[in-house]
Order: C-alpha cells, then structure tokens, then sequence
C-alpha cells in the first residue's frame, strides 16, 4: 500500500508553521509497515486542493489530509471533499448531540457537526472537527483535523485502528533502538557496512536533539535481532531504553528507589517539565529551583562564586552542592547558561553551558559544552545533553 500526506492551510505553505502533523503519520504508519510515498503541502484555495487531491487518488492507496476541518472562513476542505466525492454537507444529529454535550450551544457547533453525508465519521475526542472518510474506485482518503494534539488523538485512537482492520500490514519484525548523545554522522558508518551486509533489513534513522533512534525492519526476525545486538554493543553506553532519555532516568529511580532534585537556571524549568510529564514521577522527584537570577542563586542555593559570572563552572557546582544542603535528594542536578541571542562574550559565548551533577557524599562531576543556535533550540539542546549526560553517570 502507497500512501500520500497532504497539509492543507496556507501557514504550513508559507512556513509560518512547521509541519509536525507530517513527521508524525509518516512515522507511525511506518512502524506499522506501511510506506508514505510523498508529502505535499497546498494553500486552502478550494482549485488547488482539489488538483492535489484528485493527483494523490490517482498515485497512491490511502491519501491523509491534515488542516482545514474547522469553522473558519479559510477552513475549505470540507466543501472541496463534497465536490470530489460528489456528496454534500449535511447536520448529522449524532455529531451534534455529542459536541453539543461537550461545547453547549456554541456558535460553531452547528457547523461542525455538518459534515459530508457519503463519508464515515471518526469521532474527534478532544475537539470539534470531525475526521472523515471517503471511498472511491478502491481508493480511500482520510481527512483530519490540522490542530497536531487533536490529530494524534484522533489518529492513534480512531484511525490506527481502522487501518489495521482494513489493510494488511506487511508482518515485518521491527526494533526501535534509542541512542542518546550520538549523532548520525557518527552511526552512519556502521549503519552502511550493517546494510551492506544485510540488504533485507530496512533502516530508518529519526534525528533529534541529543538523541538518535533507530528503526530496524525485516521479514526475518534474527536478522533484525542481530543487527540490534550488533548496534547496542558498538555504543553500549549511549544506549537507553524508553522513547526519551528522561523515561529511562524515570525508570531507573523507580527501580532503585531514589530520589532527584533540580537547579536551572537558563533552561528555565523545561528539565523539571520532561519529568513532571511522566506518571510516577513524584516518587522521586522532589522539583526543581529555577533560579535565574544571580540574587536567587545566592539566597535559594549559598552560590558564592558570582564573581567568577553567573555561568561558570564554580557556580555550577555550588548550584549542585547547594541542592544537597537545601533538599533530602540521592542525586542533584544543576545547570547554567547562556541561552542568547544576547548576554554571551568572548569568553563565555551564547550557547555556553555548565552542568554539575553527582550523588549525595560525592563531589559533583561538571560538563562544559557550547550549543549552537537559536534560543529555544539551545534550551532544548541544554535539556536533552544534561538528562543524557546524567543518565549515563548513573547507568554506566
């Protein structure tokens, strides 16, 4: 089965808005071993989707479109799915009753619950647009809401489901692998000689910051087994299991029964944030200082090394140091920054970032790095390194 992704609205055109709704069907209908051929992106002009959509039927099996579904003036795809499928709008009671439940009588409700009258309805739980399904000439298109927390909702609970009884997945056997603090150029190499080597094993490489999953697929399952075994032992100590670095952290304080405690200060909470996502996490994480300030260092934490500047080693330290006297916590985990665009120096450049970590009775372990970019990505960088960094102390 080819499948085609259609975004539809004129800011993912014009690029005011990234297209996270693309990334993730094409990675989830790919776990489930179907392949995504192309991904295209249209204006809501009613001429222009009509092109893209009567072009995908024609080229693939399934076409997802993603935007376009709301009240809004500029939300057209309805009517344009009317015209293709040759159908039309019309109240459907039950959709009504059910965002009327939920919503009241609000002005918009009466024109969500018209919907096209050939389609199937995919019931929306956390919004007002429903998602559609249309079948024509063996063909299937699947319409969605463009907001990306009601897609995935929508996806994984209605329309995964769907597609698993209605198309045969091909029964390959797959392994996700997570690598943190590892990047591509430094995998590639062993990924070429594994595919040389192993031309029946399907790879998929998944980029993220200060993180790297790998994707392993096969109709043989020893074969995928062994390339597995074969990555984990190259670099065992950047192998973490759990999707993200801050899930295996999670589950080694559980399974060890400790504690953690925080002090960030330019990544302003977004550490505390990963964790506090996670159910169970106040098992053992006490919380997080967010001391941005010189003044908060000094008072919340004793840090007496500001004449040395907010961002240093020595205030690191003492940020982790002061963790332990201040909270009960086994481990403490500080950091200190400059996430820009202003603020950096010659000598301590935006993207500069100090991180000191340890156990209880032990003296801290600190890591100097310097990221590169934006502000939020350093941030999100900053994030990312620090968990991973302080993982790897406590499992390796």
């Amino acid at each position: 089965m080819e499948i085609e992704i259609i975004a539809i609205g004129e800011e993912i055109v014009s690029g005011a808005v990234v297209n996270t709704n693309g990334a993730f069907l094409s990675r989830a209908l790919g776990l489930e071993g179907w392949k995504v051929v192309r991904q295209t992106a249209v204006s809501d002009d009613p001429d222009r989707l009509k092109r893209a959509v009567e072009s995908a039927l024609k080229e693939s099996d399934l076409v997802i479109t993603t935007g376009g579904l709301g009240p809004t003036l500029d939300d057209r795809t309805r009517e344009t799915l009317c015209e293709i499928f040759q159908t039309e709008l019309a109240l459907n009671l039950e959709v009504l009753s059910r965002l009327k439940t939920r919503y009241g009588d609000h002005v918009s409700v009466e024109d969500q619950a018209r919907v096209p009258r050939s389609a199937h309805i995919f019931p929306n739980p956390i919004g007002t647009a429903s998602g559609l399904l249309f079948e024509r000439g063996g063909k299937t298109l699947i319409a969605l809401p463009g907001v990306p927390l009601e897609m995935q909702t929508l996806f994984t609970q209605e329309v995964l489901p769907y597609l698993r009884k209605r198309y045969a997945s091909v029964q390959r056997y797959k392994e996700v692998i997570h690598f943190c603090l590892l990047t591509e150029s430094m995998l590639d190499p062993f990924l070429r000689e594994l595919q040389e080597k192993s031309p029946l094993l399907d790879i998929g490489i998944y980029p993220e910051y200060g993180q790297l999953t790998i994707v392993l697929a096969s109709l043989h399952v020893e074969m995928v087994r062994a390339a597995k075994e074969q990555l984990v032992n190259l670099f065992p100590t950047h192998y973490f299991k759990g999707e993200r670095i801050e899930m295996a952290i999670h589950a080694w304080m559980l399974e060890h029964c400790k504690t953690l405690a925080l002090a960030e200060s330019c990544t302003g909470g977004a550490m505390a944030a990963r964790f506090t996502a996670l159910a169970g996490a106040s098992d053992y994480f006490l919380g997080s200082l967010v001391v941005y300030s010189a003044a908060w260092k000094q008072k919340l934490l004793g840090v007496h090394a500001l004449d040395n500047g907010a961002v240093s080693e020595q205030t690191a330290l003492e940020m982790c140091e002061g963790l332990f006297k201040t909270t009960k916590a086994d481990y403490a985990l500080a950091l200190t920054g400059v996430a820009g665009p202003t603020g950096g120096s010659a000598e301590c450049p935006v993207g500069t970032v100090y991180l000191a970590f340890g156990e209880r009775g032990m003296r801290p372990q600190l890591i100097h790095s310097v990221f590169k970019g934006d502000r939020a990505k350093i941030i999100q960088l900053a994030t990312t390194h620090s968990l991973a960094s302080f993982y790897r102390f406590l499992a390796y």
